[in-house]
């Protein structure tokens, strides 16, 4: 990672083509070292530098991905199979994506579904005792 800081902090780094991939692998390091933030701002970059380039888009779907946004990484892996719709592990990166999104929605769904029966077992028990209160 540092070899990568370095070529992007060097006068000859910002002069050079290779700027794209300096911030391309240093988002991969930074992505794999837990740090998402930066990892997704060094994708945003490659983004920026290169918009065409699916790797740049790809990278930015990962760091959503493992930063928890799956529908923000679905977007990005959709706008890099879009550029290079032969690649099939941009489209299963996609469907992991589509998958996470899936799970997240059932989860919630599930959460609220107990949430509703708590309240009304909650409302039930509170009407009961002002029932019984009024009886006593």
């Amino acid at each position: 990672m540092l070899a990568y800081s370095m070529l992007i902090d060097s006068p000859d780094g910002q002069q050079s083509g290779f700027l794209p991939d300096a911030y391309a692998g240093r988002s991969e390091c930074l992505r794999q070292l837990e740090q998402l933030y930066h990892s997704l701002e060094d994708a945003d970059r490659v983004c920026l530098l290169r918009p065409r380039w699916p790797r740049g888009h790809a990278l930015r779907g990962e760091a959503l991905l493992a930063g928890g946004q799956p529908a923000e990484a679905l977007a990005a892996f959709r706008e890099a199979a879009r550029l290079d719709p032969g690649d099939e592990l941009l489209l299963d990166r996609a469907r992991r994506s589509v998958e996470e999104i899936r799970s997240e929605a059932s989860a919630t769904s599930r959460l609220m579904r107990r949430s509703v029966l708590l309240a009304a077992g909650l409302a039930l028990l509170l009407a009961l005792l002002d029932l019984a209160a009024l009886e006593g």
